[in-house]
C-alpha cells in the first residue's frame, strides 16, 4: 500500500493500474499457448475485471488524499465486509459479527476524523473498495473452481486494463512523462498484481472466503510498518484507539469461526 502510494500521488491513479495490469497480463500470457473458447469464463472474468476495476479505483482516489497507513488499516475491514455478505448470502446471522462490524466501523470513522486535512471523500472511496474486494471474494469462492486460475486471471486483468484505458485514455498523453519516470513502482505494482491475482484465484478454490479474509486482515499490521519505514506516516491519539478498534473488531471475526471449526472437528474426532 505505500509503494503504491508514492506511485498515484502524481494524479496518473487510472493510467498506472492499466499499464499495471498489462504488465501483470504479460507473464501470464508468455504460460498460456491459447485462450480457451468459454462463455463462462469470459463471463466470469467479466464481472471479476469490473470489480477489480473498482477496487482500484477506489484505492487510486482514496489514498490521494489519506494516508498510506490509515487506508492499510480501512482495508482490513474487508474481513468484515465478507463476514456480513456471507451471513446475507448464506442467510446466517451472527451476534459476534454485528459486534465486530459496529468496532471496525467506529474505529474507521476515529481515524478517517483525525486530521481536519484529509477529508472524509478518501474514507468513502476506500470503503468503495473494500465493498468490491468484499463482494468478489465471495463470488470467487463459487466460481474459481470451475476455471483454470491463470485463464480466469488472464480475462480479469484484460477487462480490468481496458476499463482503466478508457477512463484515463483522454490524459495518457499528458502523463506520459510522468509515467515513465515511475516505470521502477509500475514494475513492482505488475509483478505484484499478477502473482496475487493468481494466487487468490488458486487459494479460493479450497479455502472459503470468509478466512480468505481473515489472512488478509493481516494488511493493516504489515501497511502500518511499512508505511513507517518508507513514508514515515504515524498515527495520532484518535488514529491509534480507532486502529485499536479495528483490530479489535477484526479479532472477533477470527475467533468466531475459527471456535467453530475447532468445535466441529472436536466432533468429527468424538464421533470417529
Amino acid at each position: 500500500m505505500p509503494r503504491v502510494k508514492n506511485a498515484i500521488e502524481s494524479d496518473i491513479a487510472i493510467n498506472t493500474f492499466a499499464l499495471s495490469n498489462l504488465s501483470g497480463i504479460l507473464p501470464i500470457s508468455l504460460t498460456r499457448n491459447n485462450l480457451p473458447a468459454n462463455s463462462k469464463l469470459l463471463r466470469d472474468g467479466l464481472i471479476l475485471g469490473c470489480l477489480t476495476f473498482g477496487i482500484h479505483l477506489g484505492l487510486s482516489f482514496g489514498v490521494q488524499t489519506i494516508s498510506a497507513n490509515r487506508t492499510s488499516f480501512l482495508f482490513g475491514l474487508c474481513v468484515i465486509f465478507v463476514a456480513l455478505l456471507d451471513l446475507l448470502y448464506r442467510k446466517r446471522f451472527s451476534l459476534k459479527v454485528l459486534l465486530a462490524t459496529i468496532l471496525a466501523f467506529s474505529g474507521s470513522a476515529l481515524m478517517s476524523w483525525e486530521q481536519n486535512s484529509e477529508p472524509l471523500i478518501g474514507t468513502l472511496w476506500i470503503l468503495g473498495a473494500v465493498a468490491c474486494e468484499a463482494t468478489m471474494l465471495i463470488i470467487l469462492e463459487d466460481i474459481s473452481s470451475n476455471h483454470d486460475p491463470l485463464d480466469l486471471s488472464l480475462v480479469r486483468l484484460g477487462v480490468a486494463a481496458i476499463l482503466a484505458l478508457g477512463f484515463g485514455l483522454n490524459h495518457f498523453s499528458d502523463q506520459l512523462l510522468i509515467i515513465q519516470s515511475h516505470w521502477v513502482p509500475l514494475f513492482y505494482l505488475g509483478a505484484a498484481t499478477a502473482a496475487t491475482t493468481w494466487l487468490v484465484i488458486f487459494a479460493l478454490q479450497t479455502l472459503p472466503a470468509v478466512e480468505a479474509s481473515l489472512i488478509q486482515g493481516l494488511e493493516p499490521i504489515f501497511g502500518t510498518v511499512i508505511s513507517f519505514v518508507v513514508l514515515g506516516e504515524v498515527f495520532g491519539f484518535r488514529g491509534v484507539i480507532g486502529s485499536m478498534l479495528i483490530l479489535i473488531g477484526t479479532a472477533i471475526a477470527i475467533l468466531a469461526p475459527l471456535r467453530k471449526s475447532m468445535g466441529i472437528n472436536q466432533l468429527n474426532h468424538e464421533d470417529s
